[in-house]
């Protein structure tokens, strides 16, 4: 949308408020959903819009505007590095300069289409309140296709750059690698320590299931609302794990859930 009022292109235009592909599309979404609600109930959507929705949008502890920018410079910085460089050799920043590099970029509607399709999601997500990373991965392909359109362009027929460029790649490649290798290391420890020490025949959840231990529990785990039944299934020696802590029972251990970072309780008969 957003591109085609850039370019004022009537076909982009047309082909938003095409009926075929709104039904197509609403059919789809439709046939999803429902599926999603008569499989698991609307506790699921409940979850859904509280969670994805409500807390991302509107939550109280805000996350700084610019972390999805920050993660991205981090993820492409040797093609910033180029960026800027090619900004700096044609003197870009002047502003004669800088308002024909505009016009340049409009006649070039392939460049800016990769361009809005890259940029838009990324400036929208910043107004949002928590923010989460993994609503970035499926923009970096069109960055990589953005940023490899823009260097083969202009420096197609230089050696160097290209073998600068290459190494560049690599460098960030190696970094990268090492990084994730190290953090799903730690990450996979975390989880099998919660396993090993967490995971048993005998629990229940306190109002709350944790995801997590329902993942790694070979048996259903029963959700706990009322007071009595907590006291009964405690004296039948069950253990109750609780997102919150609770007055009856004994502390026997905490953990930390490695993907969302909240504290959980596990409470034993006294």
């Amino acid at each position: 949308m957003i591109y085609g009022f850039l370019t004022k292109d009537k076909q982009v235009l047309k082909l938003l408020l095409n009926p075929l592909g709104w039904f197509i599309f609403i059919m789809v979404g439709f046939s999803w959903y429902g599926y999603g609600y008569l499989a698991f109930g609307k506790e699921v959507f409940q979850e859904f819009l509280n969670i994805d929705i409500k807390a991302r949008l509107i939550s109280e502890a805000k996350d700084p505007w610019y972390v999805y920018f920050k993660h991205l410079f981090l993820n492409f910085w040797f093609c910033f590095l180029i960026l800027f460089y090619l900004f700096w050799k044609e003197k870009s920043y002047l502003k004669e300069k800088f308002f024909n590099l505009f016009s340049k970029l409009k006649e070039d509607k392939e460049l800016l289409f990769l361009l809005t399709i890259s940029l838009a999601p990324i400036v929208l997500l910043s107004f949002t309140g928590k923010k989460y990373d993994k609503y970035l991965l499926w923009i970096y392909p069109f960055w990589s296709l953005l940023f490899s359109k823009i260097i083969i362009k202009k420096f197609s027929t230089s050696q160097f750059l290209k073998k600068l460029f290459l190494i560049l790649f690599l460098a960030n490649l190696t970094v990268l690698g090492v990084i994730t290798y190290k953090t799903s290391t730690t990450f996979s420890d975390k989880l099998q320590d919660i396993k090993k020490e967490i995971i048993s025949n005998h629990l229940v959840f306190w109002q709350k299931e944790n995801p997590l231990i329902i993942f790694y529990a070979s048996t259903p785990i029963k959700v706990l609302t009322k007071e009595e039944e907590l006291l009964v299934f405690l004296n039948q020696g069950y253990e109750v794990i609780s997102k919150e802590r609770l007055t009856q029972g004994r502390l026997k251990k905490s953990f930390l859930d490695p993907y969302k970072k909240v504290v959980w309780y596990v409470y034993s008969r006294e």
